[in-house]
């Protein structure tokens, strides 16, 4: 059996030879045909669990340009994987995902809809001596080194915003926040106004690959908020719902 590490270096080795046979006259690229052309399509709508978008997938049936919706699975591996593999065999004009979100701004209320121009990974570090420390200042992952740009994940698309919907600063985390100290290093080192589960993943994948992309969440709670009767999930989606089919009407509009 091969590992990981010698099946990712034997496929960036195919896809070396598959550009070269490409590039072939018409008579020689029959290697192209062992191996089918990815799918283009317009848009392709992606979301954690199909909870968030139920209602738009009530009416998807209804839509003209019905796009292709991918339910990931909850957190930053599920999303990764998810896409990656949806990806290799698929390349969609933009993407969009949509989901609930945690706010760490108490001006931002449940029910509120934003986009995401920025996301980074907040949990991936070391807690000590009272100070959240992460692989960047860590040294183990550079800053500036793409998909990164100065440590955050920045959408360089631009992208339709119906109803002029608030521009946020998010985080992804693995654990739904409930630490007061970890939430308070959280709030000084990154300032952010969202949490999620899964931004974080479409960022790095689709700033990789080149794919215009959107992420819009609605706030359910506010960060830190355990007791589940004060969460509002069921007007989240309700408003969630709402702006999406007004975002995949208007994606013409994003382009590289």
């Amino acid at each position: 059996m091969f590992n990981s590490c010698q099946v990712h270096h034997m496929f960036r080795i195919w896809r070396k030879v598959k550009r070269f046979a490409d590039q072939l006259p018409g008579e020689l690229q029959g290697f192209s045909d062992l191996y089918p052309a990815k799918n283009c399509m317009e848009t392709l709508v992606i979301a954690a669990t199909s909870l968030e978008i139920g209602p738009f997938l009530d009416r998807i049936g209804s839509l003209d340009n019905r796009p292709e919706v991918l339910i990931t699975g909850v957190g930053l591996t599920a999303s990764t994987c998810a896409l990656t593999r949806y990806l290799a065999t698929h390349r969609p004009e933009c993407i969009i995902q949509a989901g609930i979100a945690g706010s760490f701004d108490p001006a931002i209320t449940p029910g509120e809809v934003l986009l995401v121009g920025r996301d980074r990974i907040a949990d991936q570090g070391v807690f000590e001596n009272g100070e959240w420390k992460d692989t960047m200042d860590m040294g183990f992952t550079p800053a500036n080194e793409s998909p990164y740009t100065d440590g955050w994940l920045v959408n360089p698309w631009g992208f339709p915003n119906p109803g002029g919907l608030r521009l946020a600063d998010a985080i992804s985390v693995n654990q739904v926040s409930t630490n007061p100290q970890l939430i308070s290093e959280f709030r000084r080192k990154y300032n952010p106004s969202l949490e999620s589960m899964e931004g974080a993943a479409l960022h790095f994948v689709a700033i990789s690959e080149k794919i215009p992309f959107v992420q819009v969440r609605a706030v359910s709670n506010y960060v830190g908020e355990r007791d589940k009767s004060r969460w509002d999930i069921k007007n989240a989606v309700i408003a969630l719902n709402k702006v999406l089919p007004e975002l995949l009407s208007q994606q013409q509009s994003v382009r590289p």
